[in-house]
């Protein structure tokens, strides 16, 4: 009974300390001390985002209809995708609302790991009272985001288009001399001697997918399990991933940042990307917005002059009767750490960033009056 009495007692007492342990970590999550994230009690049988993009024949790669729970670094990705492809409520084609307004872009506009009502479209919508249709798609760059609308977007009611472009990513994406050799079916702005043409490398293969659905080693679904359950192993690694991130950016070697290191035929080739997209709508409103990540940030503070690429996109834009909104001033200017408006691990806006990014939008969005 002795033997007992102590085996119970020791298991009492480490209980007791994990619980304690873990109520402590939650405290500190859920006053925001330490920004982790807080177990969401449920298993994702898998991690892959490709599970729901499949190839489409006019743009690349598309959505499948349907539902996508994983889970990805910190992140729970829990999106539901309406019956034509786009992460957003289902949309009628014809609308009595005559503003209504076409995001195009790719995974910051579609809201990678946010919950769709946080957002920056969804708090647009409430804010302007006008539908704001979301066709963002993670994987895509600035051709394919065009496409897209001509092919698809076009087809509803709308008399603004607000378009992310990403050019940590979109740039590259875009050069057929960097990504052109990954086998991926996806178009591409070729220049010839005539100037740009529109051409798909890679093979189509309407069966195929981006992903298969794969549940991992057993270390990758304990991960995945204390991630879903346990509060102290999400504050580890949020600690972990700071400290690598931290560690990776004071290393002393260039920050990358296509704020400054563009190519001027990427920027030629953008150019004439914005003229499909203004062909296609001659007479709607177009609003260019850029987004930038922490990598950008800090290329800035390095550099200690004003990033190159914004004032060259502002000319282009003005030469095509678009507008153009650079987010890098706004979010710089919302907070003294620019880094409180995306995930840690992960480099795509959190939820304060969705919120602040809605009211930049907003703000140009309302400048000639809904």
């Amino acid at each position: 009974m002795i033997k007992k009495e102590k085996i119970l007692y020791r298991f009492l007492t480490v209980l007791i300390t994990y619980l304690l342990i873990e109520l402590v970590c939650f405290i500190f999550i859920k006053t925001n001390y330490i920004p982790a994230k807080l177990p969401t009690f449920r298993f994702a049988s898998a991690n892959d985002l490709s599970l729901r993009l499949i190839p489409n024949k006019d743009w690349g790669v598309w959505h499948k209809p349907g539902h996508l729970y994983y889970q990805d670094g910190c992140l729970e990705i829990d999106n539901f995708y309406n019956s034509y492809g786009t992460r957003d409520k289902e949309r009628e084609k014809k609308s009595p609302d005559s503003n209504r307004v076409i995001f195009l872009g790719d995974s910051f506009v579609e809201g990678f790991g946010i919950k769709e009502g946080e957002r920056f479209t969804s708090a647009m919508e409430k804010t302007t009272g006008h539908e704001m249709m979301n066709f963002g798609c993670n994987s895509f760059g600035a051709l394919q985001s065009v496409m897209m609308y001509k092919k698809m977007a076009t087809g509803y009611d709308h008399n603004t288009i607000i378009w992310g472009l990403f050019p940590f990513n979109d740039f590259p994406d875009d050069d057929v001399e960097i990504t052109g050799q990954s086998g991926q079916y996806k178009p591409y702005a070729i220049k010839k001697d005539s100037g740009y043409v529109i051409e798909f490398k890679g093979e189509y293969n309407a069966g195929d997918t981006a992903g298969k659905k794969e549940s991992g080693s057993f270390k990758e679904k304990t991960v995945r399990f204390l991630k879903a359950y346990t509060c102290w192993y999400n504050i580890i690694t949020y600690l972990r991933n700071r400290k690598a991130e931290d560690k990776k950016f004071k290393a002393g070697s260039v920050i990358p940042s296509n704020y400054y290191d563009f190519s001027e035929e990427q920027l030629q080739r953008f150019r004439f990307i914005l003229l499909e997209l203004r062909k296609a709508a001659p007479v709607k409103r177009i609003i260019l917005f850029t987004i930038p990540v922490v990598q950008d940030f800090m290329r800035m503070k390095k550099e200690n002059k004003p990033a190159l690429l914004p004032p060259r996109l502002k000319t282009i834009c003005d030469e095509m009767g678009a507008e153009y909104l650079d987010l890098a001033p706004g979010i710089l200017n919302a907070a003294d750490n620019y880094r409180d408006f995306y995930f840690y691990c992960d480099p795509h806006w959190n939820v304060k960033g969705h919120q602040l990014v809605a009211e930049l939008l907003t703000k140009q969005y309302k400048k000639t009056g809904e």
